[in-house]
């Protein structure tokens, strides 16, 4: 735990709420709004000695006293877990998740996760805005699909970034493998996620729940197959996944939203010993690859553009594709 402290004299001409003028002062230790909420609430800040609301109206002169204690601890334990970095610099970095990862701690994965080689590399040298088991996420990507990731160095940069996301400021480009083919070589899915009541490990299209946005384009044809590009308007658990699955194209590999013997019955029968030797040896995960971010720094508001070269197990199954479904030009 780290203790903060802070005084301030409010300069404003016109009267101003005490929650947006702390907000507006764009500072380390009040990083975030939901941040300045909760020490007003527990009435960590006085105005003239006194504890106020979240709606009290600053007047010139005021004197502002705020003192609040910052959790540094981690329920994480270090690990020495190698970590394949695409970018950094003194905010933030963007990892290179190989598939099989899982981000950050959770029940039955308390070990082994990137926050446990976060921690090993970095030390207290993460945002911690998410909590103890969650230091330096900003968002996250599934256990089993590879590619880049924005880690948060400090709770400032984690804020921002986080907002960066709501806005939809950050390109988010993947490369996934197909069983079939969309209806159109380009196109966008939008529909309501929410979790399956039939089964509680999956998402399911409703006529409620999230807004989720999928824009896509096919790069190659296959037979029975195809390569495309999706940017993510909106990140949604699952959302490619599920979209795509939706219309009868499930991510090749993808095991919770179809499994190697559905796919089995959408190509020759003579392909099929191929196909369970693919998902045995190399295709242990979906074929989805978070390929290419870009956004504007939040910090230095510098231009990142950052791309990643496809993982071995993703180049491998093209090749099984070309070798054994290869249309001819």
């Amino acid at each position: 735990m780290g203790n903060i402290v802070l005084s301030l004299t409010y300069k404003g001409q016109e009267s101003m709420r005490i929650d947006k003028y702390l907000a507006s002062l764009n500072c380390d230790e009040l990083y975030s709004r939901s941040l300045i909420e909760k020490i007003i609430i527990h009435n960590n800040v006085k105005v003239n000695g006194m504890v106020v609301k979240k709606s009290y109206q600053l007047l010139l002169n005021d004197l502002i006293d705020i003192e609040f204690q910052e959790d540094t601890s981690s329920e994480a334990q270090a690990e020495n877990i190698p970590l394949t970095i695409a970018y950094e610099d003194d905010d933030l970095a963007i990892i290179n998740k190989p598939e099989g990862l899982v981000v950050h701690p959770g029940h039955g994965n308390l070990t082994g996760t990137l926050v446990n080689g976060l921690i090993y590399h970095y030390g207290d040298q993460l945002s911690n805005e998410r909590g103890a088991s969650r230091v330096g996420i900003v968002h996250r990507i599934d256990k089993g699909t590879s590619g880049l990731l924005i880690i948060a160095k400090n709770n400032l940069t984690h804020a921002k970034l986080a907002e960066m996301f709501r806005n939809k400021q950050i390109k988010k480009i993947y490369k996934a493998i197909l069983v079939g083919y969309p209806k159109a070589d380009s196109g966008t899915i939008q529909t309501f996620l929410q979790r399956s009541k039939s089964n509680p490990l999956k998402i399911a299209v409703s006529d409620f729940g999230k807004n989720a946005i999928t824009h896509y384009q096919v790069e190659k044809y296959f037979h029975y197959f195809s390569l495309v590009n999706i940017e993510l308007e909106t990140g949604r658990t699952h959302q490619i996944r599920v979209h795509f699955s939706h219309f009868n194209n499930p991510v090749l590999g993808d095991r919770l939203y179809s499994s190697p013997e559905e796919v089995a019955t959408r190509i020759p029968s003579n392909y099929k010993k191929r196909l369970f030797n693919l998902y045995d040896n190399i295709l242990t995960n979906q074929a989805l690859h978070a390929h290419k971010l870009e956004f504007t720094h939040p910090i230095t508001n510098k231009f990142i553009s950052v791309e990643s070269d496809l993982p071995d197990y993703f180049r491998k199954t093209i090749a099984w594709l070309e070798s054994n479904f290869s249309i001819d030009d």
